[in-house]
């Protein structure tokens, strides 16, 4: 099976969800079990940014970055011949062109506290956590009251 894990959330000034996935794929090739594992990344990663045994594609595309979401992405994944896409940010493109979609969804926190985020990243992560909630194959969460938050 080939995975395509994006992870473009990993840059020079990531914050915690940057970090989670990059401890995610320093450790993902041990677990492989015979997969072929693609890493999407954007073009600003840190400095002291190595990774092995997984194959990588550098994308001209933010962290979130909704016009390569719906429009760059799933040729790519065509190209790629992916059979699962992860996605370490909330979303997934509508477009499907993979078996299998998987989205990871931190919190909810853009619904319940709106004031703490931009307005604008809070509207694309109300449309697309939703559309992912409902249309991935997987959700992935952090902890149980996360799920129930989600859920809700």
């Amino acid at each position: 099976m080939h995975i395509v894990l994006d992870c473009r959330c990993i840059h020079a000034h990531m914050g915690g969800i940057g970090r989670a996935a990059w401890g995610l794929v320093r450790h993902l090739p041990a677990e492989a079990h015979g997969h072929r594992i693609t890493v999407v990344l954007g073009q600003h990663l840190p400095p002291d940014f190595l990774l092995s045994g997984v194959e990588i594609v550098q994308v001209d595309a933010a962290m979130i970055d909704e016009h390569f979401e719906q429009l760059g992405l799933p040729p790519l994944l065509d190209e790629l011949q992916a059979d699962l896409y992860a996605n370490t940010t909330f979303s997934i493109p509508a477009l499907k062109t993979t078996r299998r979609q998987v989205a990871i969804i931190h919190d909810v926190v853009f619904e319940e506290h709106p004031e703490w985020v931009e307005p604008g990243l809070c509207e694309y992560l109300r449309r697309w956590s939703r559309f992912a909630a409902e249309h991935a194959d997987r959700i992935v969460t952090v902890s149980a009251h996360a799920r129930s938050r989600i859920a809700n």
